[in-house]
């Protein structure tokens, strides 16, 4: 038995070099060819964020070649986020799941405490076959992701973004703009397949006549904080939602003492031009004690406050000839599902099988992918009602009664 455990050892690490080398000859001659300006690629990829990135890696690891256009030069600092450990068996599967055992990181989460006036409740993932979830930090985590998506041989081209895509015979034709030194340089792809992981922009499906559906109004008005001394331990392993009239808060202590603090209104409903100053971000926390008692004890504001869309949206369809959405590009999800980052990972795992599966002249590959979405996206509207219901307050305004 020893004997044949050493010999899987071997053959496994003989697997991983030849992989090894194939993904740095495929990267190669991808670079070879941007260094002319003009690539021909099986898979680009527009946007490089989590679900962009896993897809990417994913589709290389199965031997295509493949290219992501990301519009921005390196991950941006993002609000931080609760993966469940219902993701545990997909992120062992994506040999990921190792890299969360770093604090810098992630950090483990016990579950969600929800406060509603004077009443908290508790959701532990205690229960959970797969233990812990994590409370991960956005940048980190996507530069982990961007990086393995390079080791598997994905030309990454960040500063990059596409301005016009052909369909042309049986590739499209992506016209991209990106720096090349100080200066911006225009280039062209060629593609076999695309897939658009631009976010909730979807420009790739909107060019190609999807049209993009908003379900709400619903905005997140984020903001990070920074321990006043660095904290000995990890004290509050939970994230923390509380409601109030107008809407719900949402606090999560990250890795490197960061915590990320996030107001969720109706951007009808909300004095959006107050929340945007630093007084008027205060009046709104007072609103909320349990999170303004967190953070007046050792916090302090770490920068501007800023907000971004959080609504529920989708797209009327999520696939086509030789292209699909994934991620926020086909369903944007409401942060209170718990499903934005769980859902870009799982979304990226599905869409570069599907790629793989069109591209191997299998065509009934993409309905089966929209179908699989689509189905995830009617059961996240089933169970999102209950979720407000439980959350809601005492005295619920406008804002929990449109969600009723």
């Amino acid at each position: 038995m020893r004997k044949y455990e050493v010999e899987r050892g071997a053959e496994r690490a003989v697997a991983r070099e030849s992989e090894r080398h194939e993904a740095q000859s495929r990267r190669r001659l991808l670079e070879q060819a941007d260094a002319h300006g003009d690539t021909s690629v099986d898979l680009a990829v527009i946007g490089g964020g989590p679900a962009g990135a896993v897809a990417a890696r994913l589709a290389a690891l199965r031997g295509h070649t493949v290219v992501v256009l990301e519009a921005a030069p390196a991950p941006r600092r993002k609000p931080g986020e609760g993966l469940p450990p219902r993701v545990r068996p997909l992120l062992e599967q994506l040999q990921l799941c190792h890299y969360l055992d770093d604090p810098r990181i992630a950090l483990p989460c016990q579950g969600v405490r929800a406060l509603t006036g004077t009443t908290t409740m508790e959701f532990p993932f205690i229960g959970s076959r797969y233990g812990a979830g994590w409370r991960v930090a956005r940048q980190p985590f996507e530069t982990l992701l961007m990086e393995a998506a390079h080791a598997a041989g994905v030309a990454w081209r960040s500063s990059c973004t596409a301005t016009r895509i052909e369909r042309v015979g049986q590739r499209w034709q992506l016209d991209t703009r990106g720096a090349r030194g100080p200066t911006p340089v225009p280039a062209r792809i060629q593609a076999r397949f695309v897939i658009d992981a631009s976010g909730r922009s979807s420009w790739v499906a909107r060019r190609l006549g999807a049209r993009r559906i908003r379900k709400d109004r619903l905005l997140a008005v984020c903001r990070h904080y920074r321990a006043v001394t660095a904290p000995a331990r990890d004290t509050d392993s939970w994230i923390t939602v509380e409601s109030v009239p107008q809407g719900w808060w949402y606090s999560c202590r990250l890795p490197s003492g960061i915590a990320s603090v996030m107001y969720f209104v109706d951007s009808d409903l909300a004095e959006l031009g107050t929340l945007k100053s630093n007084e008027g971000w205060q009046r709104a926390l007072a609103d909320a004690p349990a999170t303004a008692e967190y953070l007046a004890n050792g916090w302090h504001a770490a920068d501007e406050v800023h907000r971004t869309d959080a609504g529920t949206s989708y797209l009327d369809r999520m696939s086509g000839d030789g292209w699909l959405a994934v991620g926020d590009a086909a369903v944007a999800f409401d942060p209170l599902s718990s499903q934005g980052l769980d859902n870009a990972l799982t979304a990226g795992y599905y869409a570069a099988h599907a790629a793989h599966d069109w591209l191997a002249g299998k065509p009934d590959a993409l309905a089966a992918y929209e179908h699989l979405v689509g189905y995830g996206y009617r059961a996240y509207l089933s169970e999102l009602p209950g979720a407000y219901r439980r959350l809601a307050p005492a005295a619920p305004g406008p804002f929990w009664q449109r969600r009723a």
